[in-house]
């Protein structure tokens, strides 16, 4: 061992996804772009011809979250991020039908 403590992870005020920590400071960030499947935009389309509402529930940082929304050509109020597990469980609850 070097003596330091090296950890890897979020952390909620890194303008990075995930920030490599090495004593509490940050070493170095990372940044990971996601990429729709290609027919994910379809599937959304053919689920909106059929009056059905598709959203996103995410935990990831809202720029990331934007821009899949943008993709997908969803409203604003139909994604959502930075979301905890129990929170998407809240809204799904919230909202079952």
């Amino acid at each position: 061992s070097d003596g330091h403590v090296w950890s890897l992870g979020r952390h909620p005020q890194a303008a990075s996804d995930s920030v490599f920590l090495r004593d509490g400071a940050t070493f170095a960030g990372f940044n990971f772009r996601d990429q729709l499947r290609s027919e994910s935009i379809s599937e959304v389309q053919a689920l909106q011809r059929r009056r059905i509402e598709a959203f996103i529930l995410s935990g990831d940082r809202e720029p990331k979250v934007a821009e899949t929304a943008a993709q997908l050509s969803l409203p604003r109020d139909h994604w959502q991020h930075s979301l905890t597990p129990e929170q998407k469980a809240e809204w799904v609850a919230a909202h079952d039908a």
